[in-house]
């Protein structure tokens, strides 16, 4: 009798969708909406009430360089609390090609980043850090570097964060994106069990599956309904 579980006829979906992709590479077709999403945003739910629709007070004070016009300083007020009031300060400026990004929250934790959109064409390199407050340089944990890469109908994105490597890959093929992640720890030699996403877009709605792992005992679906151009639920 043929085994007929979730995870099984998942990846089994999963593969003819990737082979369709494969076999219209030369003709790509673009998914509605635009260019295939990373792994990362395709297994991603909608999340409105943190994104830009939150029920927090808040105020945001934005300021351009009057002596660079890619500079500007934003500061985010935001209130908690009855008696608590957060503040966060993002500076980002471009300088021959690379953008800039620097974070200060009010415990004193500074992030940054800086990427170059196109080293190569259609990749894109990371480098990011944080120092959290309080805390001297040297305690500072190792910087993460991350890799973009579009061509056609496909992305890879890969990035190292001390000795754990994440990597990933997305494929579409009309309204359907097909994807696969897996991670690597180089201080023990093993790989993570890998996860896979497959989704559907199509009008105003998209329908996400993700399965992680190959034994079947986590899968998962997603529904995303378009309200307007800026909210998803």
């Amino acid at each position: 009798e043929k085994d007929k579980s979730p995870a099984k006829m998942f990846l089994r979906s999963a593969l003819v969708v990737a082979l369709a992709a494969s076999a219209n590479a030369a003709a790509p077709m673009r998914l509605r909406g635009g260019a295939p999403a990373t792994y990362a945003k395709l297994t991603e739910g909608a999340n409105a009430l943190t994104d830009g629709y939150s029920t927090q007070s808040k105020i945001s004070v934005s300021h351009g360089s009057d002596l660079n016009g890619d500079s500007t300083l934003k500061s985010t007020f935001t209130r908690d609390s009855a008696s608590k009031i957060s503040a966060l300060f993002d500076a980002k400026s471009s300088y021959q090609g690379v953008n800039l990004d620097a974070k200060l929250d009010g415990s004193g934790t500074i992030s940054g980043e800086a990427s170059y959109d196109e080293i190569i064409p259609g990749a894109k390199l990371t480098v990011s850090g944080k120092l959290e407050g309080g805390k001297a340089v040297k305690d500072m944990a190792a910087p993460k570097i991350s890799t973009e890469y579009r061509k056609d109908n496909m992305v890879a994105c890969a990035s190292v964060e001390g000795s754990n490597l994440v990597a990933s890959g997305v494929v579409e093929a009309g309204d359907f994106q097909v994807g696969a992640s897996t991670t690597y720890d180089a201080n023990d030699g093993t790989m993570g069990d890998p996860s896979f996403a497959a989704r559907y877009k199509g009008g105003n709605f998209a329908v996400t599956a993700v399965a992680n792992g190959l034994k079947g005992d986590d899968v998962s679906a997603t529904y995303t309904q378009t309200v307007s151009d800026d909210l998803d639920v």
